[in-house]
């Protein structure tokens, strides 16, 4: 158990808050006084504190009170800490519990058991500390330490709910995961705290420090390689230590507070803003001029800004003019890589005046400064006049020869020369360091014994890790076996035990058991992709991978997951062709790693899956799409538009106007826009998102990584891009070139092209759509003689809004909407076989039982009943609609219309004629089934059939849009639904739709068409009724909403997906409209977040309620509405913020509403 847990802020204040000067025993008073100047000094000079912390204890120590006695002999317990000598701070931190009973001298002795290894006596003083006081956060934080570092996940889920808000316990977590170097999780706690709405300032304070100690951690800093990540962190941890000393608002309040200030200092600094970091440190020493840790800051900046006169009176302030400030001054000018300066500071000290640790420090200085200033051999000769006695040099002259000179012949010599010590007397710091350079060197025999016998010192978990690490790399079953059998029953609840046990079961090839420990682990961390990826592995080496092809349908999602952990997943996913979601999962991982070398071959790799074809083309610009641009002043840019736009990749919303500009556009095709001045635009090139990042991962891989060797194998060349990698179609055989041939000259349906050739059908409409060589015929319509309406107020309907908005019985309200319908020959094709022709035939009933579909007949009588209905629509059609000419109308309606029972999917065929019942398909593939037959304009295309909806609907819309010629409305319901009203027929029970449920649908019509009777009772009902929805979006399809399917998509996505999004469980008075309602929340979630969906929200708002005529009622309803949420959400505010916001957000809103508002106001 390393001390250097002191080091983390705990104990600073627990020591400085401890205990109250006794103000009858001025003695007392006077080494409390010392104790605290001493503590704040520890962490830059230990040994000098430590010899003034033991002079008070061999001269005073009787005289002052017990209290002062254990705060005296734990701050001397730190002092050792800090200089790595574990045995001689345990000691006294065991020697402190005789002068207190308080919790806290419990824990620290605990502590010191611990590090004595001696677990019995820990876990009683444990006992007895939970005894005294069961509710202590000592009680928590006690039972970390027995548990050790990793093992804090399951303490984490059992800490009650009311403890979240303990300072202690959150420091503590955040600490423990800090020194286990899991700096996310010590992050994590941090954030959730912080960001759970509570604004204390001491947390704040600990998160602040934490992301700096998180960028300041060795593998960033000796690595010199910042991720955009870490530069994120950086900035709020300045931001947070800004606000905090803002708020000190005297000089006396920031003198309580100076490890703030200390903090910010240090992270602009490290960001290399020296002004700013120069202003603070002046008055921070204007503050304390005596404060070590502060002038040792500021002579850090002197000597940054070579102002070396300056740091030297600084740091002769504080040691005297003596060889420590020279020592200091060297320091500073090494760490600022300063190196002429180095060695000519080191030419005037008198290097015999310091004790010989230091003196080899230096030397080790100047010959880093040698090698960086002249040349290797310089750097040699001066070593060679050198003696480095002490081990802690030697290894530091190793690290100079492996890391910086790159020697390995004068490295291994140097390893030699450190291995002639005798390795049971070193130190245990010097132990670790020579264990970790075995691991690096790979020399694992030698890296274990060390670390069995580091482990016998210390029971942390970094050394735990890396010698189970290397006792399963050499297959080392009976000592990984001893380990197990030596945790405890506190240990055995750990993570660490927990995945070590699992990984020794599969080691020996006790899968079974290995599988029902993984089981139990998934229950108990079902987020833990870890454990989830052994579980998958195990089942594959059991051969049942069914299940895991069965699990990894259900696009598994895991947001903590590492980033190896994550590539993993999208690698299995591949395998298992879930190729969508591997592609999905690995663009947002790689996004979000962009310093992560190994995220760009995971990311390569998927796109050069021959299977992944489908989405990695695009036609036209849509969401998910790249696109290059370039206009009239000769300005080229590429854009993506995305949902959640990140500026460093070039990505916009679909409210940018660039974006709404090039939407649906093709290669070749212009658009203008008008910021800040007319341009033209054309597109160059369309690709996929996916596309578009491979290319920037590719442009700007080899920057990044500079000395990597895995891009060049690729042999990637500019123009040939994926033909490199992989070619975008695979060549199966020579069956796929004669199927493409087949269908250029005689365009037949795929699914005999499928059958004939023996092909999956959807499979073989992917291979069509991606060759470009090859053109497929869908039957969409043509209106090149005849506009379909006379203005923009004007709908072209399919066969499925059309008979929703007739089944409604709305269509004779929607003239007042609409100035003018417009259907294709298609659809009225359509409705002319549904009302003539015997269609419904026995296979084509289907109804629902246990999960699955069924066919079942149906009678006669009911076939004629519906085509009653399909009679009226027919006539309704023939007088109220313009119709327009498709390409091609359908020939054999009866044949085409039963096609759509007749396809192959995956895993199913609908069966051919049969009056048995049989099992058709499961859910998902019944929406395929139908779904896919109203796709395009209401026109049954044999061709659209078997575009596979098993990637996400996203992409299936996108598509969609790819085919169209017009613009047409898509409703993205669960069409199976709608299906089942057109052949009367409903699947939730083994019945036809009763006349019943067709009022209940009615009924609730005029709350859309009227806007009235909107209460909390009929939210409820909208959570759960899909009817419901349906009725919401017939309602905007009526209302004159010209820009559809964005808008219907955030009905969906938002109203119905995402419930609450603006708070709609909220109670609402029932003279509140839904339109002007959802208008209302709208408006103040778009000026709360200003986020891509509120910004579509409100183009959704302007264009639905303000660019229409017929909109004054609406605009009314929502200013009331509107008023009155601004006033309920001014609780949110200070009464000082109250008016100010309300004006900022008044300003913000379109014209006409923002007129109603301010003339219902009387503003």
């Amino acid at each position: 158990m390393n001390i250097s847990l002191f080091n983390s802020g705990i104990s600073y204040q627990e020591n400085k808050t401890l205990v109250k000067d006794d103000a009858n025993n001025p003695v007392d008073k006077i080494i409390n006084s010392q104790i605290d100047e001493y503590h704040d000094n520890a962490k830059f000079n230990p040994k000098e504190s430590l010899k003034k912390l033991k002079k008070i204890e061999q001269g005073n120590f009787d005289d002052i009170p017990n209290k002062t006695k254990y705060r005296l002999l734990v701050n001397i317990a730190v002092a050792y800490g800090r200089q790595n000598k574990e045995q001689e701070s345990s000691e006294y931190l065991i020697d402190a519990k005789k002068y207190s009973e308080d919790c806290s001298a419990f824990h620290h002795a605990i502590y010191g058991y611990l590090i004595q290894s001696n677990k019995e006596n820990a876990e009683t003083l444990y006992q007895g500390l939970k005894n005294k006081n069961p509710q202590s956060n000592y009680v928590f934080m006690s039972k970390i330490l027995l548990n050790d570092f990793n093992n804090i996940y399951p303490l984490e889920k059992d800490l009650p709910q009311n403890k979240l808000n303990e300072q202690d316990i959150v420091r503590t977590l955040a600490a423990c995961y800090h020194q286990a170097k899991k700096h996310e999780k010590a992050l994590t706690w941090l954030e959730k705290f912080y960001k759970s709405g509570n604004e204390d300032l001491e947390i704040q304070s600990v998160y602040a420090l934490n992301l700096l100690n998180y960028v300041m951690r060795d593998e960033v800093c000796f690595g010199n390689q910042w991720s955009e990540d870490d530069k994120n962190k950086l900035d709020l941890s300045i931001r947070l230590f800004s606000d905090l000393w803002e708020q000190y608002d005297s000089k006396k309040i920031k003198k309580l507070h100076l490890s703030d200030g200390i903090g910010l200092c240090d992270a602009l600094q490290l960001k290399g803003d020296v002004e700013k970091a120069e202003k603070i440190a002046t008055e921070l020493f204007d503050i304390d001029n005596t404060h070590i840790e502060i002038c040792y800051q500021r002579a850090n900046l002197f000597v940054k800004q070579e102002k070396l006169d300056k740091a030297i009176e600084v740091l002769e302030a504080v040691f005297g003019k003596n060889n420590k400030t020279d020592f200091q001054l060297i320091e500073l000018l090494f760490k600022n890589a300063q190196h002429k300066e180095v060695i000519e500071k080191i030419n005037t000290v008198n290097i015999g005046s310091l004790d010989i640790l230091e003196q080899e420090y230096l030397n080790i200085f100047q010959a880093i400064a040698i090698y960086n200033t002249q040349d290797k051999d310089s750097a040699y000769q001066f070593i060679d006049g050198c003696n480095f006695s002490t081990l802690d040099n030697q290894l530091n002259l190793f690290i100079f020869y492996s890391h910086i000179a790159k020697d390995q012949e004068k490295s291994s010599y140097q390893l030699q020369l450190i291995e002639g010590n005798s390795i049971n007397d070193m130190a245990y710091h010097n132990k670790l360091q020579l264990a970790k350079i075995y691991d690096d060197l790979q020399d694992d025999k030698k890296a274990i014994s060390l670390y069995q016998q580091l482990i016998t010192i210390n029971q942390s978990s970094e050394i735990l890790e890396r010698l189970l690490g290397l006792l399963f790399k050499v297959e080392d079953r009976v000592s990984i076996k001893r380990i197990l059998d030596n945790f405890d029953k506190n240990g055995k609840t750990s993570g660490l035990y927990i995945s070590t046990s699992i990984n020794f079961y599969l080691l020996i090839g006790e899968l079974n058991k290995a599988l029902l420990q993984i089981n139990e682990a998934i229950q108990k961390y079902p987020e833990n992709l870890e454990i989830r990826l052994l579980w998958i592995n195990t089942l594959i080496r059991m051969q049942k991978e069914n299940k895991v092809k069965e699990y990894l349908r259900t696009s598994p999602r895991f947001q903590d997951a590492l980033p190896e952990e994550q590539m993993k997943l999208s690698q299995l996913l591949s395998r298992y062709e879930q190729y969508e979601d591997a592609m999905k999962l690995w663009y947002e991982t790689l996004r979000g790693n962009w310093n992560n070398e190994n995220s760009y071959m995971v990311y390569i790799g998927l796109i050069a899956t021959k299977d992944n074809v489908p989405i990695l083309d695009a036609d036209v610009v849509d969401i998910n799409t790249t696109f290059s641009i370039v206009n009239d002043f000769d300005e080229s840019k590429t854009y993506t538009i995305v949902d959640s736009p990140d500026l460093s990749f070039n990505e916009i919303g679909l409210d940018h106007y660039i974006a709404k500009g090039a939407i649906n556009k093709k290669t070749g095709d212009t658009f203008v826009t008008n910021h800040p001045q007319k341009k033209t635009w054309s597109i160059q090139e369309i690709v996929s998102k996916y596309v578009g990042l491979f290319r920037k991962s590719k442009s700007e891989f080899n920057e990044i990584f500079p000395n990597s060797k895995k891009m060049y194998s690729l042999q990637v060349r500019e123009g040939r891009e994926f033909e490199d990698i992989k070619p975008f179609i695979d060549n199966r055989a020579d069956v796929v070139n004669n199927i493409g041939d087949s269908y250029q000259k005689q365009p037949i349906p795929i699914s005999s092209l499928a059958k004939s050739a023996k092909e999956n059908v959807v499979k073989l409409w992917q291979y069509l759509l991606s060759n470009k060589a090859i053109k497929v015929n869908v039957n969409t319509p043509s209106y090149q003689s005849k506009e379909p309406t006379k203005n923009n107020n004007g709908y072209i309907v399919d066969a499925i809004t059309l008979y929703l908005i007739f089944r409604l019985e709305v269509h004779n309200n929607i003239k007042e909407y609409l100035d003018n319908i417009a259907i294709v020959q298609g659809t009225l094709d359509l409705f002319l076989q549904l009302k003539e022709k015997d269609i419904f035939e026995p296979q084509m009933t289907i109804s629902r039982q246990d999960g699955g579909y069924y066919r079942q007949d149906v009678s006669i009588e009911n076939v004629q009943n519906s085509k009653i209905f399909f009679q009226d629509l027919y006539d309704w059609a023939i007088e109220n609609c313009e119709t327009i000419p498709a390409d091609g109308n359908l020939a054999n309606e009866h044949e085409n219309f039963k096609e759509l029972f007749d396809l192959s999917t995956r895993e199913t065929l609908i069966a051919a004629k049969s009056s048995d019942r049989t099992l058709l398909t499961d859910d998902r593939n019944l929406r395929e089934v139908v779904d896919k037959s109203f796709g395009i304009n209401g026109i049954f295309s044999k061709d659209i059939l078997y575009w596979d909806i098993v990637t996400e609907d996203l992409k299936y819309y996108n598509y969609l849009h790819q085919l169209r010629q017009i613009n047409c409305i898509y409703l993205p319901l669960e069409l199976g639904e709608l299906w089942h009203w057109i052949c009367n027929c409903k699947i939730i029970n083994n019945k036809f739709i009763p006349n019943d449920e067709v009022q209940e649908i009615k009924k609730y019509k005029d709350d859309f068409l009227n806007i009235t009777n909107f209460d909390q009772g009929y939210l409820e009902y909208m959570q759960y009724s899909r009817t419901a929805i349906i009725n919401v979006i017939t309602h905007i399809l009526i209302s004159g909403d010209t820009y559809k399917q964005v808008r219907v998509d955030w009905i969906m996505d938002n109203l119905y997906f995402n419930y609450d999004i603006f708070n709609l469980n909220e109670q609402v008075t029932k003279e509140t409209e839904l339109c002007s309602f959802l208008t209302s929340r709208a408006l103040l979630f778009y000026v709360q977040n200003s986020s891509v969906k509120s910004k579509n929200y409100m183009d959704w708002i302007e264009e639905k309620f303000i660019q229409h005529n017929k909109s004054s009622n609406l605009i009314k309803n929502v200013a009331n509405a509107l008023i009155e949420d601004l006033f309920i959400s001014k609780d949110l505010f200070t009464l000082e913020q109250t008016s100010l916001y309300i004006n900022n957000f008044i300003s913000q809103l379109p014209v006409a509403i923002k007129n109603e508002v301010e003339k219902i106001r009387g503003w």
